[in-house]
């Protein structure tokens, strides 16, 4: 998420080049539209119309179904996410995931994954971390080749 927005604002502050005009950031394109143009994307709120509700925690509660018990015992026993003591779904998915063929033996992985730090997030150090990767990466396929 980090680098999301890490490059989203590196985005938005770089110069863009348009023929005819001076060069300017989407952020600074856009601010100096909505002077000029005015807000866009703001829509007026319409207020609901008003309703009297004399308890609105029961709003929309089907009196008649709750007080049914043969219709309450189906809709819990089919949907049993929906009971007030329920904490999760009952099973969960398994999807079983093969790795892929590796090109590299386990040792000369971890080696790597000693060698490479991936925890900068400075996009200047991550070039740098996987170029040497890469360099890393070719030695260790032209020895098993």
């Amino acid at each position: 998420n980090t680098d999301c927005q890490e490059w989203a604002e590196a985005w938005n502050l770089h110069n863009l080049q348009i023929r005819g005009e001076h060069t300017r950031s989407p952020r600074n394109m856009f601010l100096f539209s909505m002077v000029r143009d005015g807000p866009r994307g703001l829509e007026q709120s319409v207020e609901p119309p008003s309703e009297d509700v004399e308890d609105p925690g029961a709003y929309g509660i089907d009196w008649q179904a709750t007080d049914d018990p043969q219709l309450m015992t189906h809709l819990l026993n089919e949907n049993p996410e929906q009971s007030p003591f329920a904490s999760g779904p009952p099973t969960h998915s398994h999807v079983l995931c093969e790795p892929p063929n590796s090109l590299f033996s386990p040792e000369q992985i971890a080696l790597l994954k000693a060698v490479v730090d991936v925890t900068s997030p400075s996009m200047g150090v991550r070039r740098l971390v996987w170029t040497e990767a890469f360099r890393i990466c070719n030695e260790f396929y032209a020895y098993n080749n």
